[in-house]
């Protein structure tokens, strides 16, 4: 990515870029989320509330609370009501509904 852009779009740009590169991590967290509901739902026939539990749908415990409630927002955004539970010894999200 090119850095020091002098034009107000170019700052912008790299901007946006920064923030989008930086929250890669949520985007990934979701997509892996959204698979293993697919999967929970269609092959297994499960009901809700469903536990993700998938090692890429999980955060660590020492995760900041700030951060996992970007994912949760992040799923929210995608029709998807979740919460945060600390069981098992790590983070996992508990979804109660889909919108």
């Amino acid at each position: 990515m090119k850095q020091n852009r002098t034009s107000h779009f170019g700052m912008m740009y790299d901007k946006v870029q920064k923030e989008y590169d930086e929250n890669a991590w949520v985007r990934e967290t979701v997509e892996s989320i959204e698979t293993e509901l697919l999967w929970q739902i269609q092959v297994e026939k499960y009901k809700l509330p469903l536990n993700a539990l998938f090692s890429k749908s999980t955060l660590p415990l020492t995760t900041s609370d700030e951060d996992i409630q970007k994912v949760v927002y992040a799923l929210k955004v995608k029709g998807i009501v979740a919460t945060p539970k600390t069981d098992y010894g790590f983070v996992h999200f508990s979804v109660e509904d889909l919108t």
